[in-house]
């Protein structure tokens, strides 16, 4: 397999991790986003301006947390 130095901005690694349902699993989100080079920081970040933005409500707290996507 080919490797690249194009970073994964953050916000389209997490999206990416969105299932069909339209949820993100924080529990998923963080190894990936690790694996590629960022940092918990990061998807945090991240994910609060998701919610912010109204995009995604979260349900539960950390790293267990399921953030659902709304009608936005």
């Amino acid at each position: 397999m080919a490797r690249t130095t194009v970073p994964i901005p953050t916000r389209v690694l997490v999206l990416g991790m969105a299932h069909d349902d339209g949820t993100i699993r924080a529990e998923e989100v963080y190894p990936v986003a690790e694996a590629c080079g960022q940092t918990a920081e990061q998807v945090r970040s991240c994910l609060r301006r998701l919610v912010t933005e109204g995009l995604f409500t979260r349900q539960g707290n950390g790293r267990a947390a399921l953030y659902v996507a709304t009608e936005a």
